[in-house]
């Protein structure tokens, strides 16, 4: 890995003057490669939604029964690439201490997230003083995708409920797409407790347990199936929920061979010309075929 010299908002930890070993510690690692266009406003979404989650367990503290302090950090994994990702990323790191920006040479979307876990990692260990705090879930979410405000807690909801993995959906965005194409997306993922579907853009997991599976495969895709099917070898409590959804480009065009475009390109093809579809999936304003 080619990791560029730090620059403000790079390698910072936040919350580490302060004693959180038995806090809570919410990791959020986004895989990004010539993202220009969407990057900016992934790491905004994700950054309100942390902001919810942040004062919501504020409004909380000192209540019976109520949750203990809790700190985030965001780790943009910016893959090789051509445009300006990487800049856009670091403009928005140099506004947020909670962000952190590497750089790598492409090496895949799978090593891309495998190291921005590691990156988590090191964070967390300075926070709180263990290696592996037993209270660190870590969030993913891709470079061209829009979590909602509730992404956050509905995954901090997930590590107090004892759960080791949510599994969540996306939606592809309607904005410029083929409606057709859109309507018979929302009809074959159709958005149900216990759904089958696997999205790197809306998944996350206990960090204990992920040590424990080994982690993201260092592959050009398919990370997100394999850490799932680990998951489910190692016999870990998953939940798989519709909610929160989170929505991704539905881009023809993609990024990562094999990845969600062109699922979604395949999609496109098998549509026949005035084809009716019908519509059921996320609900709106809130789906990824693995």
């Amino acid at each position: 890995m080619d990791a560029d010299a730090p620059r403000r908002g790079e390698g910072r930890t936040p919350g580490s003057g302060r004693n959180l070993s038995g806090g809570r510690l919410l990791g959020v690692v986004i895989p990004a490669r010539d993202e220009e266009s969407g990057v900016g406003a992934t790491l905004r979404s994700v950054l309100d939604s942390l902001d919810a989650a942040e004062a919501a367990t504020a409004a909380e503290a000192g209540r019976p029964g109520s949750e203990p302090a809790l700190a985030c950090h965001v780790v943009c994994v910016v893959d090789g690439g051509e445009d300006a990702t990487l800049d856009i990323a670091r403009r928005i790191a140099a506004d947020d201490p909670r962000i952190e920006v590497l750089a790598q040479t492409s090496s895949g979307v799978g090593a891309a997230r495998r190291a921005g876990c590691e990156r988590v990692f090191a964070w967390a260990s300075q926070v709180s003083g263990s290696p592996v705090p037993p209270r660190l879930w870590i969030g993913t979410t891709d470079a061209d995708s829009l979590v909602p405000r509730g992404w956050a807690s509905a995954h901090l909801g997930s590590e107090a409920a004892g759960e080791d993995m949510l599994v969540g959906m996306v939606r592809p965005d309607e904005n410029g797409a083929d409606p057709e194409l859109i309507a018979a997306w929302h009809r074959l993922h159709p958005a149900t407790e216990g759904h089958p579907f696997v999205f790197g853009a809306n998944l996350g997991f206990r960090a204990a347990a992920y040590r424990a599976v080994g982690g993201f495969s260092a592959v050009k895709h398919g990370e997100d199936v394999g850490l799932v099917a680990a998951f489910e070898t190692a016999g870990a409590r998953i939940r798989r929920s519709p909610v929160p959804c989170v929505t991704t480009s539905a881009r023809l065009a993609g990024r990562v061979e094999d990845g969600f475009s062109t699922y979604v390109r395949e999609l496109a093809s098998t549509l026949p010309a005035g084809a009716e579809a019908g519509r059921a999936g996320c609900p709106p304003a809130e789906l990824r075929h693995a």
